[in-house]
């Protein structure tokens, strides 16, 4: 049974209209016809839906209309069909080649580095005109390719991906154009994409291209760490096949003279093994946060690593620091943490609170240090927006061995845990990490084996009547050795 088309809608309020969508939410059950609908719109800059029960499109339009008066509370609110305002040359093949948005990408130019690569958005409503290829021309995969990319950005909001998912379209592609860009679409063959991932996984081809993005770098950013000796990885070589395989579906569907290759055929099998993973749920020691400090130079990955680990900062919270974050008050230097909700990479809303974190005095003379002189109080403290990944690397080359590596939130849980080893209160615990007190024993609470000693010699102080510790001082003696003698004697 063929999925029913989108339906658009218009609903409207008083003299407000906003302009809506009912599509199919499930299938149909087994031995019934009748696919589930929902009501989705956007309002606020945050997109909403409304469940509508199972039923024709025609059912369908009379629940969103109970839908959207329940909704906002009007009984005079209606859900009707949007009329269509496309432009009849928009809805059929137009006589233009192809957009090729990509000409840089061609040449070792990445979106990221080339800066604003998309077309501007289209507004809601506006119709997108697909570009069609010229009838007997020879279509190249870059003119596809740039076509699909100029399609997705120029749809209205309501359908169209995330920013941060055409980005990603983007940089897959670009690295698929520097294999085949300028082979023409009737070229392709079926053993084509098993030479793409014999290349991917050529150090050759990769050590060119990260020359092609460094020598493309604004003159004030430094390079980071490229991966030396060692092609692309199984992960990427997969992303880059799967998005190569929904451009030519895109643009066979639209009559582009596309030829029938699976590239999902040239996939590699299986997933990276648990030696080659980063173990995401180690919890560092203190020790080891001050080794992998004492091998890094002075960049602002450092800074980077000694907020997240004194202020138990999210990654995405670091993204979103500003120098007018840290600040000095009568009372004590602090780092304001959730200040800039409309900071690039930042998680936060407007209804989410400010956290002050309390730092000490050498911790904010460090930071201030390391403040470039031209530092605007606006620009961001970590500039860096792959500083996440360059920590992993940084311990690569210590020689760290996958299982033992940390993630920035290995360095928050490290900071939660300290706070509790501390004595903090639960109240206080929460206030400075930003999460419940449930959460904080549950999920980020992760006692270390010393604090664990620790512990088993406060215990057996309690059982012997002995201060062990203080027999440990005295007589220079571990705790263990202590309680080794006090056995035997």
């Amino acid at each position: 049974m063929q999925r029913p088309p989108a339906i658009d809608v218009s609903l409207s309020c008083g003299d407000d209209v906003i302009e809506a969508v009912l599509c199919v939410q499930r299938a149909p059950l087994a031995g019934q016809a009748t696919w589930a609908w929902r009501l989705v719109w956007r309002a606020g800059g945050r997109q909403h839906q409304r469940g509508l029960g199972r039923g024709e499109a025609e059912d369908a339009l009379q629940r969103a209309t109970l839908a959207w008066q329940a909704e906002t509370g009007d009984p005079a609110a209606r859900c009707a069909l949007r009329v269509c305002t496309r432009v009849a040359s928009a809805c059929t093949p137009a006589p233009v080649p192809a957009p090729n948005a990509m000409t840089r990408m061609g040449q070792g130019v990445g979106p990221l580095a080339s800066g604003p690569l998309l077309p501007k958005p289209a507004a809601a409503g506006a119709a997108v005109a697909e570009a069609r290829p010229v009838d007997g021309a020879e279509v190249t995969v870059s003119e596809l390719i740039g076509a699909f990319l100029h399609w997705h950005a120029g749809r209205p909001e309501r359908v169209r991906r995330c920013s941060r998912t055409l980005n990603e379209y983007a940089y897959r592609l670009a690295t698929l154009e520097a294999l085949i860009g300028p082979l023409p679409l009737d070229g392709l063959s079926e053993d084509l994409f098993d030479q793409c991932v014999e290349t991917l996984l050529d150090p050759a081809f990769r050590a060119v291209r990260e020359a092609a993005f460094d020598a493309a770098r604004p003159a004030g950013q430094t390079p980071g760490p490229r991966a030396r000796g060692r092609g692309y990885s199984r992960a990427t070589v997969n992303q880059t096949i799967q998005i190569a395989s929904i451009v030519l579906r895109w643009g066979r569907k639209r009559g582009w003279p596309v030829p029938l290759v699976d590239p999902n055929a040239s996939r590699l099998p299986g997933q990276s093994t648990p030696e080659e993973r980063v173990n995401r749920s180690h919890t560092p020691d203190d020790e080891e946060v001050r080794a992998l400090l004492a091998d890094l130079r002075r960049s602002p990955l450092r800074r980077a690593i000694w907020i997240c680990w004194y202020t138990g900062a999210r990654r995405a919270e670091v993204d979103g620091l500003r120098w007018r974050d840290i600040v000095r008050r009568s009372s004590g230097c602090f780092i304001d943490i959730g200040a800039n909700p409309d900071a690039p990479g930042s998680r936060k809303n407007r209804q989410q609170p400010v956290r002050s974190v309390a730092i000490s005095a050498e911790v904010y003379a460090q930071l201030i240090e390391e403040r470039p002189p031209e530092a605007h109080e606006d620009d961001a403290v970590v500039p860096c927006s792959d500083w996440a990944r360059r920590m992993v690397e940084a311990q690569e080359r210590r020689g760290v061995p996958p299982a033992q590596q940390f993630t920035p939130h290995g360095l928050r849980r490290r900071f939660c845990s300290n706070l509790l080893d501390a004595g903090a209160s639960l109240g206080l615990y929460a206030d400075q990490t930003g999460h419940s007190p449930r959460v904080a024993m549950q999920v980020y609470y992760r006692p270390t084996d010393r604090r664990r000693q620790t512990l088993q010699g406060q215990v057996q102080s309690l059982q012997t009547g002995l201060d062990l510790h203080a027999i440990a001082a005295e007589l220079g003696l571990t705790l263990e050795e202590a309680v080794r003698r006090l056995r035997g004697a």
